[in-house]
């Protein structure tokens, strides 16, 4: 059973769930059977709100399968979204007052049986995922650092649906990092240990064994059996491009901007919008935001810095000051987690957000974008390049205030991190497109949220 599909699975059980709750609401407050004029008075302004209640649960995470486990973290977000919701909901009715509707009972029932409704479906959806009747069996034909990192996810989160019963290793002698394991160091009746074992799904990992296991690979594809290559799967599983993946021929098979024509048109115009929708926050908070500064650290209220853009161009990116005056007189150097350099003021401007609103100059002068690779400095790019090859393919796109990296992973300094990061930006330019721009930003908040929270 796909990731996908699974996500899709609890979106649709959530989504009945909803409508189940609004249901038995009406009919406990009127005492009757609530249809068909009350069902239809009250279904189509829910459903707007429904709408509502579901993103707040993407943002929240709870549709990633890695969290998708019955403890007291999920329990928790779950009641804090319902929160959240709640409230949304009580400004939808009563702010908007959409149709005249005043269901103020009819909202506490409401939530009341979505609480529980919701509890035992997600109890019972965690247990079933996390069960091997409803797991892919897999064996890897070879090995290598994606493989072991996607075993050890596997081993570590049942709930995603994916058993490694097996790998397939001819080169050398090799111990399985789990027991339950089986290694193996040859081919011979290898299509029959498939069947034995019940596996159903084959990762080829290496390209060495392609002509090793030629006819098994035949006879797999007749046996109706998924065979993935360890690239295609990588990307399915964490949403980046496996660093063994890269090579210039990668490059010219998947980032071909001709066919990407029509989606950077609307991205422009959707790009203006937004930016024109950010000078209102930055008009709005210019003065407090200006005298904060002041009062507190007595310095420029702006900054400007050259970043590297699109074809590596250089830039000034805009930016509320949010660190100390002298915060580089040592020299150029990454901002780290609790960083000493960022100010009581900046440290409240961050975690808002605020500090990006002059980047509204940078998008309208098309040198940003709302969404895409983070925009680094020259001296960091020069040595990222060094120890990166492939790095300056992230300059193939503008720049943008957040993306694909910002929303899926942390702030950091060390050279694992920004190859990790790398990845997740080649996912994008990859497969940018307006669903996985509106993705982004959904990520972003939830990745904001969680911030604050720590």
């Amino acid at each position: 059973m796909r990731t996908d599909f699974k996500q899709l699975l609890l979106l649709a059980g959530d989504t009945l769930g909803l409508y189940l709750a609004l249901f038995l609401s009406l009919a406990i407050r009127f005492q009757r059977d609530p249809r068909p004029e009350l069902w239809n008075n009250h279904w189509p302004t829910f459903t707007l709100v429904f709408f509502l209640w579901l993103a707040v649960f993407y943002v929240s995470g709870l549709y990633d399968l890695r969290k998708a486990k019955n403890n007291l973290w999920f329990l928790g977000t779950f009641v804090s979204s319902l929160f959240v919701n709640l409230l949304l909901t009580v400004g939808f009715f009563y702010i908007l007052n959409i149709q005249q509707l005043s269901p103020k009972t009819i909202l506490l029932i409401f939530t009341g049986l979505y609480l529980l409704i919701f509890a035992l479906w997600r109890l019972t959806a965690h247990f079933l995922l996390s069960t091997t009747a409803f797991r892919n069996r897999l064996i890897f034909l070879g090995t290598s650092e994606e493989a072991n990192e996607l075993i050890n996810t596997f081993h570590n989160s049942p709930q995603l649906g994916y058993e490694t019963v097996a790998i397939l290793n001819t080169n050398s002698e090799t111990k399985a990092a789990f027991s339950e394991i089986i290694i193996l160091n040859d081919t011979t009746n290898l299509l029959q240990f498939i069947k034995d074992k019940k596996i159903d799904t084959l990762i080829l990992v290496s390209n060495d064994l392609k002509e090793k296991i030629g006819n098994l690979l035949y006879e797999a594809i007749l046996s109706r059996l998924n065979i993935f290559s360890l690239d295609t799967f990588y990307e399915n599983i964490t949403h980046r491009v496996p660093l063994s993946a890269l090579s210039q021929g990668w490059f010219l098979e998947n980032l071909k901007d001709p066919e990407k024509n029509a989606y950077e048109t609307i991205k422009r115009w959707v790009d203006i919008a937004l930016a024109i929708l950010m000078l209102i926050p930055f008009g709005l908070c210019f003065i407090p935001v200006a005298l904060f500064i002041k009062f507190t650290d007595k310095g420029l209220i702006f900054y400007k810095q050259t970043r590297v853009g699109r074809d590596g161009q250089n830039f000034f990116i805009y930016k509320f000051r949010s660190m100390i005056e002298d915060a580089e007189k040592n020299g150029p150097q990454f901002t780290t987690t609790n960083d000493v350099r960022i100010t009581k003021v900046g440290k409240i401007l961050r975690i808002l957000r605020l500090d990006e609103t002059p980047q509204a100059i940078n998008i309208l002068k098309n040198e940003m974008s709302f969404i895409g690779p983070r925009p680094e400095r020259p001296e960091f790019v020069a040595e990222l390049q060094k120890r990166m090859p492939f790095y300056n393919a992230r300059h193939l796109v503008k720049p943008g205030i957040t993306g694909w990296a910002q929303a899926n992973y942390k702030y950091t300094d060390s050279l694992e991190g920004n190859l990790i990061k790398l990845q997740y930006d080649l996912f994008y330019i990859k497969n940018r497109s307006l669903l996985l721009d509106a993705l982004t930003i959904l990520k972003t908040f939830n990745a904001i949220v969680r911030r604050k929270k720590k």
